[in-house]
């Protein structure tokens, strides 16, 4: 089969390798479509390459080609959806039936070969049907449409809220899509880049705020009467931006971190005492699972795609063939053109 192998020197190499061959109680999946995360970036930047995969990526869908003597739930034929992480099945949270908080598992595209192939293999319970509603397209983003069903769920919005969201990425409107299911009356969209701050208007943001031409503080004193925000969604992992949520959420307001930290982070005095004179309730964010494994999440972020509510195919900016894969992956990290979700598509 093609796949993208990644190289030392950030670059793939299209090669031609094994095909994989499903075991007893496994699924082998042609890719249909690919997503490119910020994961699969750090690992081109080899932020991440102690990792053991030359062929990363981890969000796709595709068809079921072949299934193991023991696979009873699939068929081939089958459209699907992947869940990319495997838990290890044997520490104390897996035992516990905590299997998404497992610490030994892996993840496709990082301890194991990814999804920028033609073929892949996954174990029976990572492998979900897919309706014919669900277009392969939905169904590649579905890790991160189901992170953020976690994420929102995890916030308790009450009907009636106003929410500060900071980051206008791709999964920043993901959340936006989410947030706009809950009864939230608000949604203030933050962000650097005039590209997202205009295209998040268009998907559920009522107000925005420009982070490098306004000040935070003052505008969201403006919408809110000077009260603040009842929830803050913070989805850059930016010093800014995780300080700034300290500084803009209301009395007893509720703040959502996901993401990894900044490095050493400091933050003024202003911000760390409104933690504790504010009474505010912080909340990491984090994976897109829950018991039972993979969780609710999946199976909601499903069928509102089938409903038609939420719509992540409008978050689709560029689709390239596995053979353009470099080009892709250039484009997705230059800052300098307007980009959301870029996907790749193998040519079968």
């Amino acid at each position: 089969m093609k796949a993208a192998v990644l190289n030392e020197f950030n670059s793939f190499t299209l090669r031609e390798v094994d095909q994989p061959a499903p075991q007893e109680n496994e699924v082998l999946i042609k890719v249909k479509a690919a997503g490119i995360c910020d994961s699969d970036i750090r690992q081109l930047q080899s932020e991440g390459r102690n990792q053991s995969a030359e062929i990363i990526g981890q969000a796709f869908s595709g068809i079921v080609e072949e299934i193991g003597s023991q696979v009873s739930s699939l068929k081939a034929g089958d459209r699907v959806a992947a869940v990319p992480f495997i838990p290890c099945g044997e520490c104390a949270d897996c035992r516990a039936g905590n299997r998404h908080w497992c610490e030994k598992g892996k993840k496709i595209g990082l301890q194991q070969n990814g999804c920028f192939a033609e073929y892949v293999v996954l174990p029976e319970e990572n492998v979900l049907p897919i309706g014919e509603q669900v277009s392969f397209e939905a169904a590649a983003m579905l890790e991160s449409i189901a992170k953020a069903a976690h994420g929102v769920e995890k916030l308790d919005i009450r009907t009636g809220d106003t929410v500060a969201v900071f980051g206008l990425d791709t999964f920043g409107l993901l959340n936006v899509q989410w947030l706009r299911q809950t009864g939230a009356k608000r949604i203030i969209g933050l962000d650097s880049d005039r590209n997202n701050l205009w295209e998040a208007k268009m998907h559920g943001v009522t107000d925005t705020i420009d982070m490098l031409r306004e000040s935070v503080e003052e505008r969201i004193a403006q919408l809110t009467e000077g009260q603040g925000v009842d929830v803050v969604v913070e989805c850059t992992s930016s010093f800014v931006a995780v300080e700034q949520c300290l500084l803009i959420a209301k009395k007893g307001g509720t703040i959502g971190y996901y993401g990894q930290e900044p490095m050493n982070m400091m933050l003024r005095q202003q911000a760390f005492n409104n933690i504790f004179q504010r009474e505010y309730t912080l909340k990491g964010l984090w994976s897109s699972y829950s018991a039972p494994f993979p969780g609710k999440e999946w199976a909601a972020a499903l069928s509102l795609i089938e409903q038609k509510r939420l719509e992540p195919g409008t978050l689709v900016s560029h689709r390239f063939t596995l053979e353009d894969i470099q080009l892709a992956f250039d484009l997705a990290m230059n800052k300098d053109i307007a980009s959301w979700q870029v996907l790749l598509f193998p040519k079968n």
